[in-house]
């Protein structure tokens, strides 16, 4: 008596020989084509990704540079505004209450100390990439921190040490206002062409002799120096990462050298 086959190995052979048939190498290959497909549609995304992200960076390096231009030629003016102040305020503090004094020097060494620029610190692209969170896509990270301590730390700490120079200068000036007079030449027919000089109204002797006077312009002498101390270490730090930026545009490597981290 022949034995009949079980349900179970009826089911399954059909299903076997199904598998069997299958083009197992075209299928293969069809995978192996969506794959790749896939993956280099994927890499191309990235490399296009990556190419606007190094686009977005040179254009925040370049603004950035172009603010760091106007803000060297304004730290460079106050450096050498405030040597200018320290050096005619210790000319002058040296020879408070002396009487035969030039005329000439006198008002040389005033007209030196009495006039002061504005400090106008350059921020507008640095402020954009932060409020635009655009920072981020520099890639360099000791670069990104250098440009952050630059902006948070030392161009603030030069206008706050300006601020206080200003109002120090301001009340010796404002002080020795009454006796310091600015005169035009003879002949002058308009202000457009005419040049004024400052003359004391009244001696030097009398002036300098003020205790409020020698006090005001040593402050204002001594404040002039730090200021002039601390925007020099500015400009250094402004001078490497000038130098950073322009090498990461160059694409030449390098980052912030050793030194221009400002620790």
């Amino acid at each position: 008596m022949r034995s009949q086959p079980s349900p179970e190995s009826s089911d399954s052979e059909p299903a076997t020989s199904l598998i069997r048939r299958l083009p197992w190498i075209r299928l293969g290959a069809e995978f192996l084509v969506i794959f790749v497909g896939v993956t280099l549609s994927l890499i191309a995304d990235d490399w296009r990704q990556s190419r606007r992200d190094l686009e977005s960076e040179r254009r925040a390096l370049e603004e950035l540079l172009v603010d760091l231009g106007a803000d060297a030629e304004s730290l460079e003016a106050v450096k050498s505004t405030m040597a200018r102040h320290d050096s005619a305020a210790m000319w002058l503090y040296q020879r408070i209450g002396r009487s035969g004094l030039a005329l000439d020097s006198l008002n040389l060494h005033l007209g030196q100390i009495h006039g002061l620029g504005l400090f106008l610190a350059q921020r507008a692209s640095y402020v954009a990439l932060m409020s635009t969170g655009q920072l981020g896509l520099i890639e360099d990270e000791a670069l990104r921190k250098a440009i952050v301590r630059y902006y948070e730390d030392l161009q603030p700490e030069v206008e706050g040490f300006y601020e206080v120079y200003f109002d120090a200068w301001y009340d010796w000036r404002r002080l020795l206002g009454p006796d310091y007079v600015w005169v035009y030449e003879e002949g002058v027919e308009t202000f457009e062409r005419g040049r004024s000089v400052g003359v004391l109204a009244r001696g030097w002797v009398e002036i300098s002799s003020d205790p409020v006077f020698g006090y005001l312009l040593r402050e204002t002498g001594v404040l002039a120096s730090v200021t002039s101390g601390r925007t020099a270490a500015a400009l250094e730090q402004h001078a490497c990462l000038v130098e950073a930026i322009q090498e990461r545009l160059g694409r030449q490597g390098g980052g912030v050298q050793e030194g221009c981290d400002g620790t």
